[in-house]
């Protein structure tokens, strides 16, 4: 049998260059409009030469623009990456509002979570219960399986520990990811009356939240 011979690792970019595409990049985005190869070989500290060889492959990419007169200015690429930057951080935003104000009005744990594999995901908690409300916190897991629990109408409800969990989806962003808001109702709450509350608020929630993102 012949000797195998391990597949040669891929060069790696050296990270100056990296640097020099990153700072051209971002210069061309703070600019938000044509900027000439030399003013932005003066604002990166790039030479010339280099800004002009990486603009070149950029606009290849659809990073930078095709600009009869060879200036530097975003290009489709580069919108549709601060488009969607934007689009998350307004989601992000709104679902946390949404949560502080389902809070408040429920007077009790309200979050949104993110839906993955792995589990919910609480991305916002806010607690405006009394000693005994249920904890979520942010960054962990919240306690139930919400894609395996009972389905009923457009909310889900799940029970653990004592405690009932009442969440509605709200709908999946552009990076793929499943938000939904969630009511957390301690024992002593868990009643009949509250559970329909509950999943009323969470429909109100639910269509001011789409409605306030365009999701």
């Amino acid at each position: 049998m012949g000797e195998r011979r391990d597949e040669p690792d891929a060069p790696r970019v050296p990270l100056t260059t990296i640097a020099k595409v990153t700072s051209i990049i971002l210069e061309v985005a703070r600019e938000n409009g044509p900027i000439g190869v030399r003013e932005l070989a003066r604002k990166t500290g790039v030479d010339r030469s280099a800004v002009s060889r990486i603009a070149a492959e950029l606009r290849e990419l659809g990073i930078f623009a095709e600009t009869p007169d060879g200036t530097c200015a975003p290009g489709p690429e580069l919108w549709a990456l601060s488009s969607h930057l934007r689009r998350s951080t307004s989601i992000d935003a709104a679902a946390g509002r949404t949560v502080s104000d389902l809070a408040s009005r429920f007077r009790e744990t309200a979050a949104a979570v993110i839906v993955g594999d792995t589990g919910a995901r609480v991305m916002h908690a806010s607690i405006a219960g009394g000693p005994v409300a249920v904890i979520l916190t942010p960054g962990a897991l919240a306690p139930v399986s919400i894609s395996n629990s009972r389905h009923d109408s457009t909310t889900v409800v799940a029970a653990h520990d004592g405690a009932t969990y009442i969440s509605a989806e709200v709908g999946s962003d552009e990076a793929g990811r499943r938000w939904w808001l969630l009511l957390a109702l301690p024992e002593h709450r868990t009643t009949a009356e509250t559970i329909s509350r509950a999943q009323r608020a969470l429909s109100e929630a639910v269509g001011t939240l789409r409605l306030d993102t365009s999701w």
